[in-house]
């Protein structure tokens, strides 16, 4: 069986159908290119390209009428998926895509192409977005340095400054009579003082006002 519809039937979907099939006359692939072509206006559009109120009115827009333009309902979607679109719909069937194959290449060839290219104002904002990124990153892993500098050189101060016990010089008044004091040292906390006189060594708290 090579002829699937008799000639002179109108059989199909009212709004996808091609002209030659709403004509009943004799049809091939072309027409099922000329369905996907509605289909693509739908869904680029969101709208269908020969939509009426009733069938005969549907069917006698396909015979007659242009569809609108897709730029003229959305501004998303390409002049290329548009030129397809609109090859797709061609009233006369040699105005088509000969084959799905032709289809198919053409439809590649505008994904291939939008992949591959992207607006000039696009790119200038991520150059622009990735200096700022990387000053910020600069600015704050100095700031990060500076502050551990500071933490740094305060710590060995206060280190250096401890070891240190900022001993204070004070004069002692030396002991009369037969026993007088030899030599003595006040203790790194402050709280002891050694001595010697003629009895030996000695330890004892020390009190800054008291005399020895």
């Amino acid at each position: 069986m090579t002829q699937r519809t008799d000639p002179s039937v109108v059989l199909g979907t009212a709004g996808y159908m091609s002209p030659e099939q709403v004509r009943g006359k004799t049809v091939d692939h072309r027409a099922d290119i000329f369905a996907f072509g509605t289909i693509l206006y739908e869904m680029a559009t969101g709208k269908q390209p020969f939509r009426k109120s009733t069938s005969a009115e549907t069917m006698t827009a396909v015979l007659n009428e242009e569809p609108p333009s897709i730029s003229q309902i959305t501004a998303a979607a390409s002049p290329g998926m548009q030129r397809i679109v609109h090859r797709c719909l061609e009233k006369d069937p040699e105005q088509r895509f000969h084959s799905s194959h032709d289809l198919a290449f053409a439809l590649e060839a505008l994904s291939d192409s939008s992949a591959g290219s992207r607006p000039a104002e696009s790119t200038t904002m991520q150059s622009r977005s990735k200096r700022e990124a990387g000053l910020w990153l600069k600015w704050l892993t100095a700031m990060v340095m500076c502050g551990l500098a500071l933490g740094m050189g305060w710590w060995y101060w206060e280190h250096r400054r401890l070891e240190s016990g900022e001993i204070q010089q004070r004069q002692l008044t030396a002991r009369t009579g037969d026993n007088p004091i030899l030599s003595a040292v006040i203790s790194r906390d402050g709280k002891y003082l050694a001595y010697s006189d003629k009895d030996g060594l000695s330890i004892a708290e020390w009190f800054p006002d008291q005399r020895y």
